[in-house]
């Protein structure tokens, strides 16, 4: 399936604003050779490579939130050096952990989801 058979799928949520209509056509005009060129040297493969890249990027964006709310404390000895009475230590403490829980899950997301890929490209 290509990347414009999807889009031709999808045709009932084409964008309203011209904005929208110019990202939509940008994304086409980019995209379908760049699919094309995936196929053909990758076949099979190339789904589960563009897959992976799209995972990527949004978890990366994922990755960068916590940051962006807690500012920059990269560990949790930053934020235990705030006085015990303040809020910003405990506002610190739950954005760190909440991070750090975001990793844990999300790794262990990655790695069983390229573990069954890699036990699907072994059967075929």
């Amino acid at each position: 399936m290509t990347i414009q058979t999807i889009h031709q799928t999808n045709q009932k949520s084409t964008p309203q604003t011209l904005g929208g209509q110019r990202i939509d056509n940008f994304i086409l005009t980019v995209w379908e050779p760049l699919d094309l060129l995936g196929q053909r040297l990758l076949g099979d493969l190339w789904r589960i490579v563009y897959l992976t890249l799209q995972d990527a990027i949004a978890l990366s964006i994922l990755f960068a939130i916590p940051a962006l709310i807690g500012g920059s404390q990269d560990n949790l000895e930053e934020c235990l050096k705030e006085s015990l009475w303040d809020i910003d230590r405990y506002s610190c403490v739950v954005i760190w952990l909440s991070d750090f829980c975001l990793w844990i899950v999300l790794t262990g997301r990655t790695i069983i989801r390229c573990w069954r890929d890699l036990k699907t490209l072994g059967k075929s």
